[in-house]
């Protein structure tokens, strides 16, 4: 009965490395954090890679949690004599913020494009204006969406005057992901809860809470969406303490963003967990 609202590592793959090597380059050097999440993302890089013709000149494998004074920056001599395109972290948290401020240190955006594979607004707000200018990153939503799409507005709106603020991403899956749940039990109109009805009701259902339509995967349970690129501003470009970042991408969701029903060990349930 589990139904999995966020993006997979392979999905978010799919989403930002689409993007990168159609738009940035094919010549990549990844640097990721040395944990099961990393591990996932490096592989589907690995197998993206393959599909799209490009290239992954180098890998460093950073110690989780990053430590060391010089846990990234011991890399870079090895970065710049690859020299490749774009360098892409696979990191997130505090770091994904030593990465970038020791990047922007060594000037290597001066060189190549600087990609963080996934990040949120929470992170990327701390980066200060002067060291963010030009770097790219991905997610699965950005409050910036309330000027493209109806339902992202509404959302938006709805947030802001609860909260006073904006909506991350992950305030976009709690919201997504509860809706879904709470209008499927309406539409099942039994209490007790019955689970079965519940996940037969969302299993194959799209859905449009807070961005494009999403679908619930039948075989599953995985929600496929798309993923938003973005990029940096700088102190001038900003109009407010959430300005942080324009969409300057998207990588619309298909069937093949996430590895198939069989890969995935869920072959015999094509149709629905709830109709075997």
């Amino acid at each position: 009965y589990t139904f999995h609202e966020a993006l997979t590592p392979h999905m978010t793959v799919q989403g930002m490395g689409r993007w990168v090597f159609e738009n940035l380059g094919k010549k990549v050097f990844i640097v990721m954090s040395d944990y099961e999440w990393g591990q996932h993302v490096l592989n589907a890089y690995k197998l993206l890679a393959k599909e799209m013709n490009a290239q992954i000149i180098g890998v460093a494998k950073i110690p989780f949690p990053a430590k060391a004074p010089d846990d990234f920056s011991k890399h870079f001599p090895t970065i710049l004599k690859a020299k490749p395109e774009v360098l892409i972290g696979a990191n997130f948290g505090a770091d994904q913020l030593k990465f970038i401020e020791d990047v922007n240190t060594a000037g290597l955006q001066r060189k190549m494009s600087i990609v963080n594979t996934l990040s949120e607004l929470p992170v990327m707000e701390r980066i200060p204006p002067e060291k963010a200018t030009g770097l790219y990153w991905g997610g699965h939503f950005y409050w910036g969406l309330k000027d493209m799409l109806p339902e992202a507005k509404a959302f938006v709106s709805l947030y802001s005057e609860r909260f006073d603020g904006v909506p991350s991403g992950y305030a976009a899956y709690g919201y997504s992901g509860a809706m879904e749940l709470l209008l499927a039990a309406q539409k099942v109109g039994q209490y007790p809860i019955n689970p079965k009805a519940v996940a037969e009701e969302l299993e194959g259902h799209a859905y449009t809470h807070c961005k494009d339509r999403q679908w619930w995967r039948p075989c599953d349970h995985q929600s496929l969406q798309d993923y938003y690129i973005l990029k940096l501003k700088g102190a001038e470009d900003r109009t407010g303490p959430h300005d942080i970042s324009e969409i300057i991408g998207v990588t619309a969701w298909d069937l093949e963003m996430e590895r198939t029903c069989e890969e995935t060990g869920n072959g015999a349930y094509l149709w629905g967990h709830t109709k075997q």
